[in-house]
């Protein structure tokens, strides 16, 4: 069994020096992956790091523990942008991001209305129903065939 240390980027988890800590005794107590959440904001207070400058920080500081985020919502960054992000993390850390993405946080406002700017940017002429599905479908599939 393998196991995943999921840090949240909130209040009190913002510490450089706690997030290296926690990743290299993640590392040496053998964990698989060090996941991130990829917040902007949280209820609780817009007190967050963003998450992909943490992994890019620990990529440096570890050797063998993959890197990645629970969910990357797809609406937060441009696909062109967050393709070079995540090629960038993989490089610097030898391979071993994971990038794990969706249509956004449920927890905003409705789905149609977070994705708009991100399915505009595809070219659809109108929202629709499927849109978020749709704009994680193009994105990823740009996503997939960039190189660093």
């Amino acid at each position: 069994m393998e196991h995943l240390l999921i840090y949240p980027v909130k209040k009190g988890y913002l510490d450089k020096d706690l997030i290296s800590e926690v990743g290299k005794a993640a590392e040496q107590a053998g964990f698989y992956a060090f996941l991130s959440w990829d917040h902007y904001m949280l209820p609780d207070g817009p007190e967050t790091l963003d998450a992909w400058s943490i992994l890019g920080y620990l990529a440096g500081q570890t050797d063998t523990i993959k890197l990645g985020t629970v969910v990357t919502p797809i609406p937060f960054r441009p696909p062109a942008q967050l393709a070079k992000i995540v090629a960038s993390v993989d490089h610097l850390s030898g391979g071993r991001t994971i990038l794990g993405v969706g249509a956004g946080w449920p927890g905003g406002p409705p789905v149609q209305d977070r994705c708009a700017p991100v399915v505009l940017g595809f070219g659809s002429p109108k929202m629709s129903h499927f849109a978020p599905l749709t704009s994680l479908s193009n994105a990823t599939k740009f996503i997939k065939y960039q190189k660093f």
